[in-house]
């Protein structure tokens, strides 16, 4: 909503999945090397996670980086949303990247009936900083208050901690948002609407 691309690099690790092969073992599979709580909300984040490898090609004796997408590939764990309209490889390379996308997100808007802009939609800060972090306060005040029990409290109170914290990226109290940082308040409040909707 804010207009940015966003992209996530991490190593990777080996570890047994729940796949197996012909004869009835566990195959191993390369993963991103990140605690799987964070994965959990990378995960669902991402429209493509890819896994990026050096590939030898002995005819030419040469090293190609190459990034793999296939969503089917037991052995590493790839795909997302828009992994099924991807090549399953394609070489590192920005731009071909790029192109692929644009392919992909073409393909989702005609199976999904919509159209598509390459128009850039910024949302201007119309409120004052004061409005903003006013409804965020009344938004969070509402949600505890809607609680009947104080383990219901306890709980919705870890929800709303848990949404400041994904967005701004720490644990921050509401009082300690300053100006500048009204975009990523203006996120927080979406976020509250969608708990009460």
């Amino acid at each position: 909503m804010l207009g940015y691309g966003i992209i996530f690099l991490a190593h990777t690790k080996t570890q047994y999945s729940e796949y197996v092969d012909e004869k009835g073992e566990k195959i191993q599979q390369v993963t991103a090397d990140v605690d799987k709580r964070i994965f959990s909300v990378l995960n669902g984040m991402c429209d493509i996670i890819a896994y990026a490898e050096k590939q030898y090609d002995p005819i030419t004796k040469t090293m190609t980086r190459v990034l793999y997408t296939d969503a089917d590939a037991p052995n590493m764990v790839t795909g997302g949303r828009c992994a099924q309209y991807f090549p399953k490889v394609i070489p590192l390379n920005y731009k071909v990247f790029e192109q692929e996308l644009e392919r992909a997100v073409a393909k989702i808007a005609q199976a999904s009936n919509s159209e598509l802009s390459d128009t850039a939609i910024l949302r201007e800060n119309k409120r004052s900083f004061d409005e903003v972090i006013s409804e965020a306060r009344q938004l969070w005040e509402s949600y505890i208050d809607s609680a009947e029990t104080d383990e219901e409290k306890e709980r919705k109170l870890s929800i709303l901690q848990d949404i400041v914290q994904r967005i701004f990226g720490k644990p921050i109290k509401l009082s300690s948002v300053v100006p500048s940082q009204q975009e990523l308040l203006e996120l927080v409040v979406q976020e509250f609407h969608n708990l009460s909707n």
